[in-house]
């Protein structure tokens, strides 16, 4: 009996709960790396099956991504993980990740050290500021989808809505230095379907597509010791700007999803440090 080709071979269950190993938006933010390596599949005459992978293949396609210089050296990265986790869910195997042999990881670090300088040429010469206004993230939000970005990108990019639709100030959104304990938490978030509704409505259950369902009128945050109130006696502050609740009913599922509770942090995701306020 010829060895499975793919997931597709592995019962209904099996591809159910590997499925759910990860969460919606990781798997779409793994997809443009899948597409890429498919085509260079297609343009090489290699058969595009996670069983066929090799480290041989993997190492060329990673070379030629590096080559193109149109991605970095983070980015590609990001896209050998997505490989690995294609070849894994594929397979089903203990045999070794091609992701994983010396071959594919001496190639990511050529990559990183050969556009290093350029990296840090670009980085900079990028401003060290960008003042976030109204227009300009209304002006970006059709490129901001979880579709066309990572959890951590779109962590920054609902960061960024709900501080400037709420104003608020970095330590009232991230803590400080001295507090911490003061950056804001899931749990002080309440959304609302409908104008005059008093009711908070909760999350869609895990594995909706957001962007299939109604999105919230708006949403308060229930703010506590600040700079300006020390007793935590703010009234909570609303919030209705339609780009701002978009963002951020967006985030909290995309962080439920990659297991954060809501007395967690409200931007802060597994293996990556929490959004920090300049101090």
């Amino acid at each position: 009996m010829s060895a499975p080709k793919g997931i597709g071979a592995f019962s209904d269950n099996v591809h159910h709960f590997v499925h759910c190993a990860l969460a919606d938006s990781t798997r779409r933010s793994y997809g443009a790396a899948l597409a890429r390596y498919q085509e260079y599949c297609s343009s090489h005459s290699l058969s595009p099956s996670p069983a066929d992978l090799t480290a041989a293949t993997a190492a060329g396609w990673l070379a030629e991504l590096g080559a193109a210089s149109s991605l970095s050296s983070t980015t590609i990265r990001t896209y050998s993980s997505a490989l690995s986790t294609w070849f894994v869910e594929g397979t089903l195997s203990d045999a070794l990740n091609p992701m994983e042999s010396v071959a594919v990881q001496r190639v990511l670090k050529g990559i990183t050290r050969d556009h290093h300088a350029a990296e840090a040429e670009a980085r900079a010469a990028r401003p060290t500021s960008i003042e976030a206004t109204p227009s300009l993230l209304a002006s970006l939000e059709v490129f901001a989808r979880p579709s066309g970005c990572g959890p951590p990108e779109f962590m920054r990019w609902a960061a960024a809505n709900t501080a400037t639709y709420a104003l608020l100030r970095p330590s009232e959104l991230l803590g400080s230095a001295q507090h911490r304990d003061r950056a804001l938490r899931a749990e002080q978030i309440a959304f609302f379907m409908g104008v005059d509704s008093s009711i908070p409505c909760k999350l869609l259950p895990p594995g909706s597509h957001v962007d299939d369902h109604c999105f919230p009128d708006r949403f308060t945050i229930a703010l506590g010791a600040t700079k300006a109130d020390q007793l935590g006696n703010n009234a909570p502050v609303p919030v209705a700007a339609a780009p701002a609740v978009r963002a951020l009913w967006r985030w909290m599922h995309i962080r439920r999803d990659l297991g954060q509770s809501a007395s967690d942090p409200l931007f802060c995701i597994p293996s990556y440090a929490p959004l920090r306020a300049q101090n």
